[in-house]
């Protein structure tokens, strides 16, 4: 019993480190995209998560960098919309992320 326990603690472990690299390397991803096209000389002056937000969820985060995307025409892949969307919840918004 006591080996069953072990085992699956050591298992479960695991999947939270590697989730947890994971995570954290798409947070880093998403920084260097964001540095990288040059967001902030449009965003430097507008704060991301002020009052006049339009941004109330990790979902709407996530479009109105896509909109960005698009109309910019930065060219980013749609996992570098979500890595970018990651980098911006964790640095500025703290929205609850689902598992989709």
């Amino acid at each position: 019993m006591r080996r069953t326990s072990l085992i699956t603690a050591l298992g479960v472990t695991g999947m939270l480190l590697s989730t947890q690299t994971l995570a954290s390397e798409t947070i880093q991803m998403g920084k260097s995209l964001f540095e990288e096209a040059k967001c902030m000389a449009c965003h430097t002056n507008r704060p991301f998560n002020g009052d006049n937000s339009r941004v109330s969820d990790f979902k709407s985060l996530s479009t109105m960098v896509e909109a960005c995307n698009t109309n910019l025409g930065v060219g980013w892949f749609p996992e570098e919309v979500e890595a970018v969307a990651h980098y911006l919840n964790h640095h500025y918004y703290k929205f609850p992320v689902s598992k989709q």
